[in-house]
């Protein structure tokens, strides 16, 4: 078969490739945040303090259309070991053991260094021109352990920016994910993980 044959094939994967680098965006680590609470648990949970931990090292990119949202995907990869105690009532003493402890203990980042996203289903709801309300569903990676979630997020894209913000939980039980605990064991980590994110990723 002559290349004029293959000429046609040729020019639409040149398209598609095309139109996926158009609608890629690149996450900008420096303006997005993500967080993770956790709350106490235990007789005398009353008396813990409720902690926040931010992840400041992440890459990844996303693909998302406004000609069709739906064929839209994530990939975030957090680096474990850059998370930093941020919450109210702690000495920098505090922050540093609380970090040793989460990475060490309960996350035990030599072994699992990454958490990872991977979004495999999408499904939006137009709000308004370039805001979008979508179901994003894929594969969290977490402490060695792959689990598939669903996690409601607000998507706005406009002037060659994505901003995606949402809310969800997890469960150190669902992912073998050690309860730090204090007290002999009276104030304990709740198995809880309250995640928040901020995502900002641009066009390349």
């Amino acid at each position: 078969m002559g290349f004029s044959a293959w000429r046609p094939v040729l020019l639409w994967i040149l398209a598609l490739m095309a139109q996926a680098d158009r609608d890629r965006y690149v996450v900008d680590a420096s303006a997005s945040r993500f967080t993770a609470t956790i709350g106490t648990a235990g007789i005398l949970s009353n008396f813990g303090h409720e902690h926040t931990v931010a992840l400041r090292e992440f890459s990844g990119d996303a693909h998302f259309s406004e000609n069709d949202v739906e064929s839209g995907s994530l990939r975030l990869t957090i680096q474990a070991a850059s998370l930093h105690e941020v919450g109210k009532g702690f000495s920098e003493a505090d922050r540093k053991a609380i970090d040793k402890d989460i990475r060490e203990q309960a996350l035990d980042v030599s072994q699992y260094p990454e958490i990872v996203f991977k979004s495999s289903d999408v499904r939006a709801t137009q709000i308004a021109a370039g805001d979008y309300k979508i179901d994003l569903r894929g594969d969290l990676t977490l402490h060695g352990v792959t689990r598939q979630l669903t996690v409601p997020t607000r998507v706005t894209l406009r002037d060659g920016t994505l901003t995606a913000r949402g809310e969800f939980s997890v469960l150190h039980s669902e992912y073998k994910i050690r309860r730090l605990s204090a007290a002999a064991g009276t104030v304990k980590a709740s198995d809880e993980i309250r995640m928040a994110f901020e995502i900002v990723a641009r066009k390349p």
